[in-house]
């Protein structure tokens, strides 16, 4: 077991009482979950108790038999067989992507009095309820004393949950200064990061820089997905800038990035919204293999 330094052990103390400051707004409005019997799992077998927690993590809708998770780890600490690591960071995930902050808080606090030092996993989980929950400022201020204070180091998906969360509330400049600490770092940006700064800068009326940064990522080798190419697409609609869709379509058929569904019906509904009909692209109304134009375009 990996013991705290006293200097790391008072950085996560902290940490934790940032969290739950943040939090209670954000879980007042959570309900109690009902009174379920727990899991019946093998208290000696700390490998069923991960298995059951990532299982959890993937079902939204077995949410309220989480209540029963710390109670489950109290029973593998009498065994003699106490939750590691992996228990721990996976209680933190479960809870964050259910928004349930308060809860992450207790598992984070359980973690570091069982003297593990949360990791870049933990803080991206972390950074990613804070931004699901609108709590930007905690968010930043976690991904800022991650390395100083805490010793867990930036991956690419720190660095995209941060961007992607600046993006959702509008904060476009500051997730390209993001982008560009980023770019500078030994953690270069990967098509995924690029694509959520790309819808990003669209969703904010900003296509001229999603263009150049489409171009930058392709000299950079980074290849762009379906997905890349909807976000610019969704902009170009936007703008009623339908010939250079026209042409990111062909485009994208002529590199064997097949545009998929959800491509023409972001042309389709933007047109609608508009009342531009006329406006729709030829390449969206001729038959495709495999895709049902009056079923997804018009929610038929």
């Amino acid at each position: 077991m990996r013991r705290l330094s006293p200097l790391l052990a008072v950085a996560v103390a902290e940490s934790i009482d940032a969290l739950r400051f943040s939090t209670c707004a954000a879980t007042a409005a959570v309900p109690s979950p009902p009174n379920l019997d727990p899991p019946r799992l093998d208290p000696s077998d700390i490998r069923s108790h991960n298995a059951a927690l990532i299982a959890y993590s993937s079902r939204g809708s077995e949410a309220p038999r989480l209540a029963h998770l710390p109670a489950s780890c109290g029973a593998m600490l009498k065994s003699g067989e106490p939750p590691d690591c992996c228990t721990y960071n996976t209680l933190i995930s479960v809870h964050c992507k259910l928004a349930l902050l308060a809860d992450a808080r207790v598992a984070l606090a359980l973690m570091h009095e069982a003297g593990f030092a949360p990791d870049t996993f933990t803080y991206n989980c972390l950074m990613l309820g804070l931004c699901r929950a609108g709590l930007l400022t905690a968010a930043c201020g976690l991904f800022v004393q991650m390395p100083r204070r805490w010793g867990a180091y930036y991956d690419r998906y720190s660095y995209t949950i941060l961007i992607q969360g600046l993006c959702v509330v509008r904060r476009i400049d500051d997730a390209c200064r993001v982008f560009a600490k980023m770019s500078r770092g030994w953690c270069r940006p990967g098509v995924h990061t690029y694509t959520v700064l790309l819808d990003g800068l669209c969703k904010a009326r900003r296509v001229r820089d999603a263009k150049a940064l489409l171009g930058e990522m392709v000299d950079k080798g980074v290849v762009p997905n379906v997905v890349t190419y909807n976000a610019l697409i969704g902009g170009l609609c936007q703008e009623g800038r339908f010939d250079d869709v026209t042409k990111l379509l062909e485009k994208m058929e002529m590199q064997q990035r097949a545009p998929d569904c959800w491509t023409y019906t972001i042309v389709v509904m933007v047109c609608g919204s508009m009342e531009k009909w006329s406006m729709v692209p030829w390449c969206c109304v001729k038959p495709v293999k495999g895709i049902d134009l009056t079923v997804n375009g018009f929610g038929g």
